[in-house]
C-alpha cells in the first residue's frame, strides 16, 4: 500500500516509518492520522517485521497536531478533540505499545505534543543534538494525551514531569538524557546512521518477550506503569484496582506489577480481581528482600501489612546484625520465589528500598540465581 504523508519502508526484519509531512515539521492531520494507524496496525505489525525504527523527514520529528488543519465540529459547536484522540491519537500510541517487537525512535528534530508522545511510546530513543521535547498542550489549553502523562512522569518522577506539563517548557535532547527520557544523544549527521546499526543488531530480532527477559537491567515500580502511591492505595484500599489496573493497561501498560508485603496469598486475590474485571497482561509479584529491618518495619506497617510472626521473631534476633538480616531475608525471598511460581506466577519482581552496594550484591546475586526474575533497587 502507498502512503501520502508516510514512507513504509521494510529490509529483511527492519520495518521503517518516516513521518512525511517535512512542510509541516511532520504535523498530524487527520489523514496522516488514519495513514499512521494504518502502518502501524497492519504492516509494522507482520510477523516478518522483527523490528521498528521511527523518524521524521526533513528538519523535525514531529511538531504534533497540525492547528491549521483543525478538528471536526463536535455537537456543541467546538473542535471535537476527543474524537480525534479516541480514534486516532490512543489507538496509534497503543498500538506502538502492543507490538509484539521492539519500536525505535530517531528524534531528528523538534518533537512535540502528540508528536513526543508518539517518540516517547517507543522502548528506545535515540536523538539528534539539535532536538527537543515538548509537552506543549498547555499552549493551546489541553492537558497532555498520547500516553505521556503516563511516559513523562515514569521517565523523569513527578518534579519534572510537572515542569514539562506545566510550563511547556523545551527540553533539549542532552537534559532529556540527564533526566533519562532518551538512550541516546548523536550529532544530527549520523543520527540515522546510529539508528540503523540499532534496529539491525541481531538482539532486536527476537521476540520482544525474549528481549526483555535477556536485558540485564535495574527496574523500578514505574517501569510497570502504576505509580508507587497508587501501590499503596491498592494495598490499603482494594477496590482501586479497578480504576487503575484498566486505565494504565488502555494507556499502553504491557505488564503490570503487584507489591506483596510478604503476602503471597495477596497476589492470588489481586489476580483474581484484575481477570474479573478483563484485565489479560502478565501481573508479576514483587519480592522486598529484607535488607533493613528497621525500614521494612516502617514501610509494612505504613501499607497496612505484616510481616509473618514466624520471620519477625527471627529477625528481632538478629535486628543488630545486617548481614544476618540480609541473609534471613534473601533466603525467605527465596522460599516465596518458589512459592509464587507454584502459583502461576509469570516471573518474579525484586526490589528494595535500599540502595546500599551490599544491598545490590544481595540483588546481584538474587538475578544470578534467579535469571527469569528482575531485579532492581526502587527509587
Amino acid at each position: 500500500m502507498s502512503y501520502e504523508h508516510l514512507i513504509w519502508e521494510q529490509d529483511g526484519g527492519v520495518g521503517r516509518i518516516t513521518l512525511n509531512r517535512p512542510e509541516t515539521l511532520n504535523a498530524w492531520n487527520p489523514d496522516f492520522g488514519r495513514e499512521l494507524k494504518h502502518v502501524i496496525e497492519a504492516e509494522a505489525a507482520d510477523p516478518s517485521v522483527r523490528a521498528v525504527l521511527v523518524t521524521g523527514a526533513g528538519r523535525g520529528f514531529s511538531s504534533g497536531a497540525d492547528l491549521k488543519a483543525g478538528f471536526d465540529v463536535a455537537d456543541d459547536g467546538m473542535p471535537d478533540v476527543a474524537k480525534e484522540l479516541n480514534e486516532l491519537y490512543h489507538p496509534i500510541v497503543a498500538g506502538v505499545r502492543h507490538l509484539e517487537k521492539p519500536v525505535v525512535a530517531a528524534v531528528n528534530g523538534p518533537a512535540v505534543g502528540i508528536g513526543a508522545s508518539l517518540a516517547f511510546a517507543c522502548d528506545l530513543i535515540l536523538a539528534a543534538e539539535s532536538a527537543y521535547f515538548g509537552l506543549a498542550f498547555v499552549n493551546i489549553g489541553l492537558m497532555p494525551d498520547g500516553g505521556s502523562t503516563l511516559f513523562v512522569p515514569t521517565a523523569v518522577g513527578k518534579a519534572r514531569a510537572f515542569q514539562m506539563a506545566l510550563l511547556g517548557e523545551r527540553i533539549e535532547a542532552q537534559r532529556a538524557l540527564e533526566w533519562g527520557l532518551v538512550n541516546y544523544v548523536h550529532p544530527d549527521g549520523s543520527l540515522l546512521d546510529e539508528a540503523n546499526v540499532l534496529v539491525t543488531r541481531p538482539i532486536m530480532k527476537e521476540p520482544l518477550a525474549r528481549l526483555r527477559e535477556r536485558c540485564d537491567v535495574t527496574v523500578h515500580e514505574n517501569d510497570f506503569g502504576i505509580p508507587r502511591d497508587e501501590l499503596l492505595e491498592v494495598v490499603q484500599g482494594r477496590d482501586a484496582i479497578v480504576t487503575m489496573l484498566t486505565e494504565k493497561v488502555d494507556a499502553g501498560a504491557r505488564f503490570l506489577i503487584t507489591q506483596l508485603f510478604f503476602d503471597n496469598a495477596y497476589y492470588c486475590d489481586f489476580v483474581a480481581r484484575a481477570r474479573e474485571i478483563g484485565v489479560d497482561v502478565p501481573i508479576i509479584p514483587g519480592i522486598m528482600p529484607i535488607t533493613n529491618y528497621g525500614q521494612i518495619k516502617r514501610f509494612t506497617e505504613m501499607c497496612g501489612a505484616s510481616i509473618p510472626a514466624e520471620l519477625e521473631r527471627e529477625l528481632n534476633g538478629r535486628a543488630d546484625d545486617p548481614e544476618a538480616v540480609a541473609e534471613l531475608g534473601v533466603a525467605y525471598a527465596t522460599l516465596q520465589c518458589s512459592d509464587l511460581l507454584a502459583r502461576g506466577a509469570p516471573g518474579i519482581h525484586f526490589y528494595t528500598l535500599n540502595k546500599s552496594p551490599a544491598t545490590r550484591s544481595i540483588l546481584a546475586a538474587l538475578r544470578a540465581a534467579h535469571p527469569w526474575t528482575r531485579a532492581g533497587a526502587t527509587v
